[in-house]
């Protein structure tokens, strides 16, 4: 099993974005010793390729970011690829309410199936 961390802070992350005490202000003015870090995630993973999150916190974009194996779209590999394309039309069939009522009840995502 593959466990990532992806944040570590806890509330709404370091620096807070509503305190100017020396630590928020050190980690916004880069000095070294300071670095930000977004609320507390993880993502764990039995193959490396499918990845479950845990405790997913509103900076869940900037984590996946800043983590290109989680991010289909960035990763490399065709593989990542493949999946990202069937994810995203999948996304689209259930995003849309006739295809996901079509699919709900056939099975299939467009009439000509």
């Amino acid at each position: 099993m593959i466990i990532k961390i992806l944040g570590a802070a806890a509330g709404g992350g370091f620096p807070q974005w509503n305190c100017n005490g020396i630590h928020s202000a050190n980690a916004r003015s880069g000095k070294p010793g300071y670095r930000a870090r977004t609320q507390s995630s993880l993502a764990i993973s039995a193959d490396g390729k499918n990845w479950a999150l845990l405790n997913a916190s509103p900076d869940l974009r900037q984590q996946i970011a800043d983590n290109p194996e989680l991010h289909p779209d960035k990763n490399p590999s065709s593989e990542a690829h493949e999946e990202f394309t069937r994810l995203k039309s999948a996304y689209e069939v259930l995003a849309d309410p006739a295809r996901r009522a079509l699919y709900d009840t056939t099975g299939a995502i467009s009439e000509s199936e």
